[in-house]
């Protein structure tokens, strides 16, 4: 055979190497060798810290679901209702402590009308981010001033600071649903309309509120005696 230059560029992503195999003798079989080695080399996928395969598709698409999050994330501090829509496929809202849905635009601004509205500076810190298969999960904090009527409780000025867990949920990268997760008995204690149970607060307001669920709650307790 004639002199044989084999070349082979890595593709972008991988190992972003050029690996070259030259020979101007005829082809041995270590030569053939050693290209079919380096070859191989090149087109191995790399595995990431876990031992699984890391694609490129893989990353962009994490890597654009979170930044649809943030953006999303960044217009709801704004109270910019279009925008934060705008980063919806379809706009949705589950909220898990309540068991409400909000599902197409007009509903989620409506959502959004309220919340605003009961807190002029509310805003949503995310504090740590996870990745799932159909998902990014975000941890965080919410905070603002009741300035305003919600949920049919007139404006008390308290200021409120309560975890979340928002659940973004996302069709290859296009997000589909909000799924927040809270403990509503937090943010209620803290607007001032729920006590805890075992404070004496608690007790007397349970005592006077709810005189048939106390009584039950004492007779069965004395009854396991």
């Amino acid at each position: 055979m004639n002199a044989v230059e084999l070349a082979r560029v890595a593709p972008t992503g991988l190992s972003g190497c050029l690996i070259l195999v030259r020979t101007l003798a005829p082809i041995n079989q270590p030569a053939a060798d050693l290209f079919v080695v380096a070859l191989g080399a090149t087109l191995m996928p790399t595995l990431d810290e876990r031992g699984s395969v890391a694609s490129d598709t893989t990353t962009t698409v994490r890597e654009r679901r979170e930044a649809i999050m943030r953006e999303h994330v960044a217009a709801e501090n704004r109270h910019d209702g279009e925008s934060t829509l705008a980063t919806f496929d379809h706009p949705r809202y589950e909220i898990i402590a309540t068991g409400e849905v909000f599902d197409g635009a007009a509903e989620v601004q409506s959502f959004y009308d309220e919340n605003y509205g009961a807190f002029p500076d509310f805003t949503v810190s995310i504090e740590h981010v996870h990745h799932a298969d159909d998902s990014v999960v975000g941890e965080g904090m919410i905070t603002g001033t009741h300035l305003g009527p919600y949920r049919g409780l007139p404006a008390t000025g308290r200021s409120v600071r309560w975890p979340i867990c928002a659940v973004f949920v996302f069709e290859q990268d296009r997000l589909v649903s909000e799924r927040v997760y809270f403990d509503l008995g937090t943010l209620l204690r803290q607007l001032g309309v729920a006590r805890d149970p075992n404070s004496i607060g608690g007790k007397i307001e349970m005592t006077i509120g709810h005189p048939v669920t106390f009584g039950r709650a004492l007779l069965r307790r004395r009854t396991r005696r």
